[in-house]
């Protein structure tokens, strides 16, 4: 299995472009799946076709802002969620990446500075609440209204989106970061390892086509 990451791109000065990722999501995601070879994409290009595609957090969506990092995060985005598209290839946003994909299915957006700490998130099934989540938070970007071609499955206190998943495609994200507990959590590991084996998360009823 090949797993490729996404990683977050800045200017460290005026015309050198850096790519930037946590070591830990690769720890993470190591642990989600032991045997998986895990690459970071550094360049918009494929030699070998992936399992999976992980867009990482890091950067704004360009809704928010057009510096420079954040435009072409925004390319390179697009050029691997049109390329799993193509391939047919599971694609996962984590925190950015779960914000790129939401806009890229119609969903409304918001500055909400109160969701730069950690809260508790409703986890939902058909609306119905299954259980209570603490979660870490560091976006100030909030999915405030759905779209008819995603599920919610996890919400906020103030109702926006914390996690979501296509209901024809395998496509998904949460807006929170499973990488950065002290100690990574089965929940989170659950939820990755259903979406890419089942093609659902386990609190929804969708099924792999």
């Amino acid at each position: 299995m090949k797993i490729l990451v996404v990683p977050k791109v800045y200017y460290k000065f005026r015309n050198q472009v850096e790519y930037s990722f946590e070591k830990k999501i690769i720890i993470f995601f190591q642990k989600v799946f032991p045997k998986a070879n895990i690459e970071v994409a550094i360049s918009k290009s494929c030699k070998k076709k992936p399992n999976l595609i992980i867009l990482s957090g890091g950067n704004n969506i360009i809704l928010f802002s057009k510096k420079r990092e954040d435009i072409l995060r925004n390319k390179i985005d697009n050029f691997f969620f049109k390329y799993s598209l193509n391939k047919k290839i599971p694609i996962f946003g984590i925190c950015h990446g779960a914000q790129f994909i939401a806009k890229k299915f119609g969903c409304k957006f918001r500055k909400n500075k109160h969701h730069v700490k950690n809260h508790y998130i409703n986890i939902v099934d058909n609306k119905s609440l299954v259980r209570k989540q603490f979660i870490n938070s560091y976006h100030n970007i909030t999915i405030m209204k759905n779209s008819k071609k995603i599920k919610v499955f996890a919400l906020a206190e103030d109702n926006s989106i914390e996690a979501f998943y296509h209901k024809k495609l395998i496509i998904g994200g949460i807006i929170w970061h499973p990488e950065r507990f002290k100690k990574f959590r089965k929940e989170d590991i659950k939820i990755i390892k259903n979406f890419y084996a089942a093609g659902n998360f386990s609190f929804g009823n969708r099924k792999q086509t």
